[in-house]
């Protein structure tokens, strides 16, 4: 590794992580669903699958049909396990899932004839999920379409409605009327796939947060009851969001840590200013103490986490964000450049009575010592969510698979 500059990623606490899900939030035999779409929300999908598979994954998901054949192609998945695609399908992607058997996702009737197609070649019936639009507004069929595209598949001698599923918009709310909406739309279409004399084998809606919040869809002796659920943010570490009311019930553990290292550490004067627009100018005396780091916003860490110009008030603002050195907090200075940003390490030398040097050690995202910046803080910073902060860290950062202590 050359530069200096890496993301470790637990795969203990992503079996952990699995395994409280299975044994907490679910502890009958419901199939789990490890979601490892945007190469596993930026963790890396195949070591991560095979992590949620030790721990108990029954399936895995993905986004696009292309991240299917990655899985395929690694040969580090067994061909029995399912993997389905929960995104986009276009009919000319149709022969590719059926030559990988990845399972698509279907939404109109035109869809269904598109794989009906590309499987007639096959001995045995092609599994499909039918996706209806309960009130996300995304993808998904609405459920005035759900009798035609039912009778479709009934009609249809080469497909399997293997599931049938939703998608909750507002789970990770304390609200739950809408969610409650949502069930109910989607019990009104199930009862139109039984008038087609379909019988899928998984009903599943839950995400991380309906898995926590809404465990089954409809009465438990009804044929309408989930049988699935889909673990996503939850499977790296993070509950959907702070207003989750059971988020108590399952420990999870922060899968990734990302670090870098100082590369160049010096005293300078009163005066000196700091990065573009010299929106830092030191003013310590004798000297303020500068180091800078080999990372920048070409590798996910947020140019707004450093210091930025308000273009409505024309102010220079800073966040105050900082990074773990030492098992302290030290401050960014200036603006976060595309490949390196400066922090502000006085304090912390002068604590420990020597000089922070090249090659020393920082925290960017996770624990150092008894320190910690989580991914919850930092998105909170930047007015965003954890799943983005951890699915922008970029390519240039290698991941670093730890497992086994």
């Amino acid at each position: 590794m050359h530069r200096p500059t890496w993301a470790e990623i637990d795969l203990d606490a992503v079996e952990h992580n699995i395994r409280e899900f299975k044994t907490k939030a679910f502890p009958d035999e419901r199939d789990l669903v490890a979601v490892v779409k945007a190469d596993a929300y930026g963790h890396g999908a195949v070591e991560v699958a095979e992590a949620a598979l030790r721990a108990g994954a029954n399936r895995l998901a993905v986004a696009t049909v292309e991240e299917g054949v990655q899985l395929r192609l690694s040969g580090r998945i067994p061909a029995s396990i399912p993997i389905h695609c929960m995104g986009l399908f276009m009919s000319h992607h149709a022969a590719t899932f059926v030559k990988h058997n990845i399972t698509p996702t279907v939404h109109s009737v035109g869809a269904v004839r598109a794989i009906e197609h590309a499987a007639h070649d096959l001995n045995r019936r092609f599994p499909i999920h039918l996706k209806i639009d309960t009130g996300m507004g995304r993808i998904g069929a609405l459920p005035k379409s759900v009798e035609s595209i039912a009778k479709a598949i009934e009609e249809s001698k080469t497909l399997h409605l293997e599931g049938v599923f939703t998608h909750f918009s507002k789970a990770d709310e304390k609200d739950k009327s809408y969610t409650k909406k949502q069930v109910e739309s989607f019990e009104r279409c199930f009862s139109a796939i039984k008038r087609h004399h379909l019988k899928p084998l998984f009903v599943h809606a839950a995400n991380s947060a309906g898995s926590m919040d809404h465990h089954d869809i409809g009465d438990p002796s009804d044929s309408v009851r989930s049988n699935m659920f889909r673990v996503g943010i939850s499977m790296y570490g993070y509950y959907p969001s702070d207003e989750m009311s059971n988020k108590n019930q399952v420990h999870l553990k922060p899968v990734m840590t990302w670090k870098t290292r100082v590369i160049q550490s010096k005293d300078l004067e009163p005066g000196h200013k700091i990065s573009y627009g010299g929106y830092y100018e030191t003013s310590r005396h004798p000297h303020t103490s500068i180091a800078t780091l080999p990372v920048g916003y070409a590798d996910g860490y947020r140019r707004l986490l450093g210091a930025a110009k308000n273009h409505k008030t024309g102010k220079v603002e800073n966040h105050g964000w900082g990074v773990l050195l030492r098992g302290h907090k030290a401050k960014i200075v200036g603006r976060v450049c595309m490949d390196m940003f400066m922090i502000d390490v006085t304090d912390i030398a002068a604590h420990h009575g020597s000089e922070v040097r090249e090659g020393e050690e920082v925290v960017l995202l996770g624990r150092q010592g008894q320190s910690q910046i989580t991914c919850d803080e930092m998105s909170h910073a930047l007015g965003t969510i954890t799943y983005e902060i951890t699915c922008l860290v970029g390519k240039r950062v290698p991941r670093i698979y730890l497992r086994g202590g």
